[in-house]
């Protein structure tokens, strides 16, 4: 579970990771490997978020989330996929 605040915790079951190709510099590294992690999760149809809850996420991330009501996240600033899953979940 991935603790977001004492009282709001979400099961990892409800995010979906994809892995892709990073762009911009890095050398051969970035052009062989997909080390860039995209998170995806469907707030509206999340079951442990509080109406309350899920209004202020709304309000502060609508801009990522999607018309579906998936709220998408990425990273590609490691070169390493664990470390840019990790840096999604924070």
């Amino acid at each position: 579970m991935l603790e977001v605040a004492p009282h709001i915790r979400i099961p990892f079951e409800e995010f979906t990771f994809q892995a892709a190709r990073s762009s911009g510099p890095g050398g051969q590294h970035v052009n062989k490997t997909n080390s860039k992690v995209v998170l995806r999760w469907n707030v509206m149809e999340s079951p442990t978020l509080h109406p309350g809850v899920r209004k202020r996420l709304l309000e502060t991330f609508g801009s990522r989330v999607t018309a579906s009501g998936e709220l998408v996240l990425s990273s590609e600033e490691h070169r390493s996929q664990h470390r840019n899953r990790e840096t999604c979940l924070e």
